[in-house]
């Protein structure tokens, strides 16, 4: 948030604030004043009527009582309330009153046990005439309170003490004058005694015309106060910004062009009005053209340090060129060295392993056939001639394995991808394991459909296809199920290859793709592999962008899958 606009919200808000509290103020100082009318008024009300009882008291009643003994004493034995009763008087007066001003105030002389209804007592009087008779301090009480939802000034005065002329109506039924019994009833305002406060003074002066009048002046005075405020901040604001934001403004261009754009350095403004503003417009020229000269002999001293630099650099590239391309040659062939040697440690191991177990059958074989063949039967005969073609096979198997590993590692195997249906390839590569699958009663089911194809280089996915079976047959007894299957999915062929055998546990599931002779496993009739077999599937099923994976569980056969691209033109 810019200064300008800090200012200007500040000062709006000291404003606002300023006119708050003033109008919050001038607001309260009015219902004071409009309380003060109030109190001023309940006085007066409550003198005028103190004097009608303090006139009838002392002097119309003695007066008259007096006439009536010397001049009409029947006139004195008979109950008139015209003249006995002040209270009566003064309700008639405010009759008369409120009849010629309609003036909305409340007036009642309150009793309790009261001969007239009107002058009865409500909760809130009742409890101040015991106060009254209970302690001689109190003489009045004067509140706000709220009746009927709205605020009224109250004000509760000590009434009549009884005197001893009014005894003559108050004390017992049998001495009052002829005709108030017969009134007022022998129980209402009767056994009073001399000096008891038996009225108080009950006056309420409403409050909320006088307050919503003031709310009203107070609205106005706002609304005026107000348009002043908002005047003499847009003044307030407009010179601000005339007299200081307009220039600092101008000096901040000027600063941000000079940072963005170095050619502006050295460049000159005109001081603005005002001392202040005089010394920081002189104070930014003279920055600005020290500025100049210090970036122009910068530049030199950089240009000169940075041919020197560049020379060096030059220098430095071509050394660090010949290094790495040194050191990549040294890195290139000690990665080739590190493989041969790998793969040759591969290759001295499995032959030393696996050719010595047929050879050495072969030798054994041969060495007895050599020295006298007529010792055998034809039946012995036949079985050694059975064992020299197993172990003739086996010595064949392993190295057609070892010379296609070794091709694929030298990359010498072709590689062209064709729409093949998968049916018929699956059919041929059963042929290769049929001969194995009879000798143990094993049978393999395809279960392809007969239309689906899938772009793959033929040759490969048919020793895929060929490794898998010898696998599947290797570790299922006598009698056993092997099947072949191929599914859609997607954009992919899922083909598998499950068997009902052995199955594999989880700690060999995890290396089966691994060259290592120690992973090796005879088969239920102890047959021997090489262990090249799944490392070529599943390098020629990724060469496909394929991927490979086995599921199996100890003693519940094995199932092995992968995936090949669906059939479509012929790729080279």
């Amino acid at each position: 948030m810019s200064i300008n606009t800090r200012l200007a919200a500040t000062i709006g808000g000291v404003i606002l604030v300023a006119a708050l509290i003033s109008i919050l103020f001038v607001n309260a100082r009015m219902k004071e004043h409009a309380l003060l009318e109030a109190q001023e008024k309940a006085q007066v009300i409550l003198d005028s009527r103190l004097a009608v009882h303090t006139y009838f008291s002392h002097q119309l009643k003695p007066t008259l009582f007096d006439f009536a003994a010397a001049n009409a004493p029947e006139l004195g034995e008979q109950f008139d309330p015209v003249w006995m009763s002040s209270t009566y008087a003064v309700r008639e007066m405010e009759e008369y009153f409120k009849g010629l001003h309609d003036i909305p105030y409340y007036y009642k002389e309150a009793a309790i046990n009261a001969r007239h209804p009107a002058n009865e007592a409500d909760a809130l009087e009742r409890d101040f005439i015991e106060r009254l008779n209970q302690d001689d301090g109190v003489h009045s009480l004067s509140e706000i309170r709220i009746f009927d939802g709205e605020p009224y000034f109250t004000v509760l005065q000590r009434g009549e003490a009884m005197e001893a002329t009014c005894l003559r109506c108050h004390s017992e039924p049998e001495f009052a004058p002829r005709g108030l019994v017969e009134a007022y009833g022998s129980e209402r305002s009767f056994s009073r005694t001399e000096g008891e406060v038996v009225s108080a003074v009950s006056i309420r002066i409403p409050l909320e015309a006088a307050y919503t009048s003031v709310n009203h002046l107070t609205l106005q005075l706002a609304i005026a106060f107000g348009t002043v405020l908002v005047g003499l901040f847009c003044v307030t604001v407009f010179l601000n910004k005339r007299w200081i934001f307009s220039p600092l403004g101008y000096l901040r261009d000027k600063a941000q062009a000079i940072a963005t754009d170095p050619a502006h350095l050295g460049e000159q403004i005109t001081p603005p009005k005002g001392t202040e503003l005089v010394d920081l417009a002189n104070t930014f020229n003279s920055m600005s053209k020290a500025l100049q000269i210090e970036r122009n002999e910068l530049e030199d001293r950089v240009r000169r340090r940075t041919m020197e630099l560049e020379t060096s650099n030059a220098k430095l590239r071509s050394e660090m060129a010949e290094r790495e391309q040194a050191e990549e040659m040294i890195r290139q062939v000690n990665q080739q060295l590190q493989r041969s040697n790998e793969d040759k440690d591969r290759l001295f191991s499995i032959i030393a392993h696996d050719l010595k177990s047929p050879l050495s059958g072969l030798m054994t074989s041969t060495q007895l056939l050599s020295e006298d063949i007529k010792l055998f039967t034809e039946h012995e005969t036949a079985h050694l001639a059975a064992e020299l073609h197993t172990s003739t096979r086996n010595v064949m198997a392993l190295l057609e394995d070892l010379m296609q590993w070794a091709r694929m590692e030298q990359g010498n195997l072709e590689f062209v991808r064709k729409s093949s249906n998968l049916s018929e390839l699956a059919n041929i590569s059963l042929k290769s394991a049929q001969g194995v699958a009879d000798q143990k009663s094993i049978s393999i089911t395809i279960d392809i459909p007969h239309n689906m194809t899938a772009m793959i280089d033929k040759p490969m996915i048919n020793t895929v296809i060929r490794n898998l079976l010898f696998n599947a047959v290797k570790f299922t007894p006598r009698g056993g199920e092997v099947l072949v299957t191929a599914r859609q999915e997607g954009d992919v062929i899922q083909m598998a290859v499950k068997d009902s055998g052995i199955g594999i546990n989880k700690e060999r599931l995890s290396n089966l793709f691994v060259i290592s002779k120690d992973k090796r496993q005879l088969g239920t009739e102890g047959e021997k592999g090489t262990g090249l077999g799944l490392v070529i599937c599943k390098q020629f099923i990724e060469k496909h962008g394929g991927r490979i994976w086995v599921e199996s569980a100890q003693g519940q056969g094995t199932t092995v899958y992968f995936t090949l691209p669906k059939g479509g033109r012929d790729l080279v």
